[in-house]
């Protein structure tokens, strides 16, 4: 992606090549079904931020592929506000759902009531368990 950061720097700090600058970064959107979405991100970012206009279409088509991370620049509708084409008032402002992580999920609850055996089980199994990988380590080693 620093590519892109550079061409986005150049177009900032020499307007006289910015046109072609964006028309680059354009062009590599064209073959945003072989992106990663992130690319893609980094790519619709430039775009928006000089409101190329002509872009709009394909960055709607990245968009309708679902070949866009949306933690760049948010959604298609937030794209297009950012674009001037909608107003805030007609996009629906989103809502994130705060889910548990996958570790809250794995940890046992207060309300179990774990016993104190049961923790020093762990405790061993965990002891044996590295120094089994520790042995094996030792064993694998090249000799000189």
């Amino acid at each position: 992606m620093t590519a892109v950061d550079g061409l986005e720097a150049i177009a900032k700090q020499q307007p006289e090549v910015a046109a072609q600058c964006l028309e680059v970064v354009q062009e590599q959107l064209t073959h945003f079904a072989e992106n990663e979405p992130d690319f893609n991100g980094c790519l619709i970012g430039v775009l928006v931020e000089f409101r190329v206009m002509e872009a709009v279409p394909l960055i709607e088509w990245a968009f309708a592929a679902r070949k866009v991370d949306e933690m760049f620049n948010g959604d298609w509708n937030e794209v297009q506000v950012s674009l001037g084409l909608k107003s805030r008032d007609e996009v629906p402002r989103r809502r994130f759902e705060l889910r548990p992580t996958p570790l809250e999920d794995v940890r046992p609850s207060s309300s179990t009531g774990s016993s104190p055996a049961g923790s020093q089980k762990q405790k061993s199994k965990s002891k044996a368990k590295r120094k089994q990988q520790s042995d094996a380590r030792r064993k694998n080693r090249k000799k000189k």
